[in-house]
């Protein structure tokens, strides 16, 4: 896999998380929203913290998120600028001009809280994703929805070598379980009787970054492959998502925000990070995220589409 510079990404995130929301931002519009006379009533742009729009309305910057039915939207981009769709409501633009100082991570950050406060559809959660039965969850914990979506981290994702992740399959009558590389060499193997998951760090079994690694069950090893980050993405990974630690945030509206920022980093760099498993797993840390619980439910949707899109592309 190819190696993501994100400190480039992440360099000038610092200095913005600092600014108040008073505090204009001093840019351009990269983007047109061509046919915003249109249908100006059925979308909603949020614009990052701290920045004042200038002029027309159909003018965008970069980091604006724009909600709506996105197959109505008629965009045009200036050069460097993309449109990165989120779901079927709700896409980005992002502005990454070739002398390396992409500001993806200023977008995100300075977009998390007005799009996590922002009013969503969020559909009744479905157990269990295209695995298994599905029943209602209404009325359930969080933790329980998030647990649901298996089999977990996915398929062809990247981990964070410091970071614990949590394995999961459905069914709890499988005999072994196993991490092999590219060349079929097991790595690592465990007893998993009646048991429908297990938590590993990588480093403490010593996976190597940029290697291809597989996991399975009784002798069926390759069906979910994963990588694992380099070390230098990894520190800078988790150096961004300690600055929201830094913020006045409640611990729901944290929870909420690191979640929706490691989705859209997955996003906006689809062929290099996969960190929606993380996103589930820190949201199914929680029974309720109280005033947030909306949100967090939001954010479990996107992680069942997801999971659902790299199954179906995966058989």
């Amino acid at each position: 896999m190819k190696k993501l510079n994100l400190r480039t990404i992440f360099c000038i995130l610092t200095v913005i998380a600092c600014m108040t929301c008073s505090v204009a931002f001093a840019e351009d519009e990269v983007a047109e929203f061509v046919n915003y006379d249109d249908i100006a009533n059925e979308v909603k742009i949020i614009h990052p913290e701290g920045l004042q729009p200038k002029g027309s309305k159909r003018l965008l910057y970069n980091g604006d998120i724009i909600m709506g039915d996105t197959q109505k939207f008629s965009i045009t981009c200036k050069e460097y600028a993309r449109v990165v769709n989120l779901d079927s409501n709700a896409c980005i633009i992002i502005y990454e001009p070739p002398s390396g100082a992409s500001q993806i991570s200023n977008v995100v950050l300075n977009s998390l809280g007005p799009f996590c406060s922002a009013p969503k559809n969020v559909e009744g959660f479905v157990y269990g994703g295209t695995r298994g039965p599905a029943s209602s969850a209404a009325g359930s914990s969080l933790k329980k929805a998030a647990q649901s979506l298996t089999p977990r981290p996915g398929w062809n994702v990247t981990l964070l070598k410091n970071q614990e992740v949590n394995f999961a399959w459905k069914n709890a009558n499988h005999e072994t379980f196993a991490i092999i590389d590219g060349k079929g060499n097991k790595i690592y193997e465990k007893n998993i009787k009646n048991l429908n998951g297990l938590s590993i760090v990588p480093a403490d079994i010593k996976l190597e970054a940029n290697v291809p690694y597989s996991w399975g069950y009784d002798g069926e090893y390759t069906g979910y492959k994963f990588t694992v980050l380099d070390s230098q993405t990894e520190t800078e990974v988790m150096a961004k998502l300690a600055e929201l630690d830094k913020m006045k945030l409640t611990d729901e509206e944290r929870v909420s925000r690191k979640a929706l920022l490691v989705q859209l980093i997955s996003d906006s760099f689809p062929d290099k990070v996969n960190l929606y498993w993380l996103s589930s797993q820190w949201l199914g840390e929680f029974d309720n995220l109280g005033t947030n619980e909306k949100q967090a439910q939001y954010l479990l949707q996107r992680c069942k589409k997801h999971l659902d899109q790299e199954m179906n592309q995966n058989q």
